[in-house]
């Protein structure tokens, strides 16, 4: 209903990977994510033509979640420190690493994305190139 009711004749989804694989906290490894990922394409049949781009980037953190919701945490302090606090949870659970292993080359393949960004959150410049650098290998080197 959501892209019919859109006017624009010009439009479409953007899939976030890592984001999509937070709706899973069950998930352990990426071969794991990756079937996970292309079932879900699967299951939203007709709406998964619209994709049009890719946020490629992965984040294996529901066991995080299982622990954070098992110890019921409660944020403390100031304004400031609750939102420091949250801020280093979502971190934790958000972490926008490079996706590298190969089983996400034929879900990549099935969306066939106009757009495909590595949205990756780093430290430095010098870990933004190398995870750059793994990625690639990673998606060019699909039969090695």
């Amino acid at each position: 209903k959501l892209i019919e009711q859109i006017p624009c004749r010009r439009k479409g989804i953007m899939l976030d990977i890592g984001h999509l694989m937070h709706t899973d906290r069950s998930l352990s490894c990426l071969p794991d994510a990756a079937r996970y990922i292309d079932a879900m394409i699967d299951a939203h049949g007709e709406l998964s033509k619209h994709i049009h781009g890719v946020h490629l980037h992965q984040s294996l953190s529901g066991q995080y979640v299982e622990n954070m919701l098992r110890e019921n945490i409660r944020l403390t302090g100031t304004g400031f420190d609750k939102l420091m606090e949250a801020y280093r949870h979502v971190m934790a659970i958000d972490t926008h690493r490079p996706f590298l292993d190969a089983s996400i080359i034929p879900v990549l393949q099935k969306i066939a994305p106009q757009f495909l960004v590595y949205e990756f959150i780093t430290e430095s410049r010098a870990q933004h190139e190398d995870w750059l650098l793994k990625q690639r290998q990673t998606l060019l080197h699909q039969g090695e």
